[in-house]
């Protein structure tokens, strides 16, 4: 009884009656970007192979003993990125730029996963070539929201593989994905709030927890005579003298949580006194 999935058996007639390969051989996996193209991809691929970077630490730690390796590829099935067990690497042959297309690596899930646009699993023999009778590999593909679009592979052994794999990599690209689109609408904010302590008429002095001083805009620059070169990276609380009558509201905001607002603050530069109303949250 037949029990291959349409793909796998429509791709294994490919590679024996169109691309002639011997189910018995390696096949010979080929690069088909140069070596600057390979790195100009990367650096389009950067946030998205950062990212799951740190995804795949947590998927190794969930597999635990699992021989496991993960393959990250751009749209046209060209190896990007390759991470986890060594041995299953040199195993298949695999470094980064090479392709996965299926008229170079025969049946494989990558290829499928990308031109039927369906997470997949190949494993045993659903492979063309008997090597890999032993290899279970899942793909899934992933779309950013700068076009970009790829896949994540997990592949492991036989005798270790499960269909919940395929899962799990289908949910490590679903987060990756969130996470990218999150980073996004943070930079654009942070733009928009930029924008806003520029043009403001209003002094801005951002701290962090600690009191450290990460922000200072144009506007406090000019009604306090400090420049934010001098004042960016410094406490709040080491301006005993110059801005002690601000440390004073910020420094228990940071501690005790407390709101103050419409403050009336005389505050004296080059030996003019000057009054504002300030605010601290």
């Amino acid at each position: 009884m037949i029990t291959e999935s349409w793909y796998t058996l429509h791709s294994k007639y490919n590679c024996e009656h169109h691309y002639g390969f011997d189910p018995k051989t390696l096949p010979k996996l080929i690069q088909t970007i140069t070596p600057d193209e390979l790195e100009k991809k990367n650096d389009k691929y950067s946030e998205f192979i950062y990212l799951t970077k740190y995804f795949v630490k947590k998927l190794f730690y969930f597999l635990n003993d699992i021989p496991a390796m993960i393959i990250i590829t751009d749209d046209s099935c060209n190896v990007l990125k390759v991470m986890g067990n060594e041995d299953l690497q040199y195993k298949m042959g695999i470094k980064e730029g090479d392709s996965f297309d299926e008229k170079y690596a025969g049946t494989n899930s990558i290829y499928l996963c990308l031109n039927h646009n369906l997470p997949i699993q190949v494993k045993g023999n659903e492979h063309f070539h008997k090597v890999f009778y032993d290899m279970s590999c899942s793909s899934c593909k992933f779309t950013l929201n700068n076009g970009l679009k790829g896949t994540i592979t997990l592949a492991t052994t036989l005798d270790k593989s499960s269909s919940f794999h395929l899962g799990l990599v289908s949910s490590a690209v679903d987060s990756i994905e969130r996470e990218i689109e999150l980073n996004k609408m943070n930079k654009q904010l942070n733009l928009f709030n930029q924008i806003i302590i520029k043009s403001t008429k209003n002094g801005i002095i951002i701290t962090d927890q600690n009191g450290m001083i990460t922000d200072y805009n144009v506007a406090a620059e000019k009604y306090t005579g400090i420049k934010k070169t001098d004042i960016i990276g410094r406490n709040i609380n080491t301006f005993n003298d110059e801005l002690k009558v601000f440390s004073r509201y910020i420094e228990r905001t940071l501690s005790l949580n407390e709101k103050f607002e419409n403050i009336e603050i005389h505050f004296s530069n080059n030996k003019l006194e000057k009054i504002f109303l300030f605010d601290t949250i």
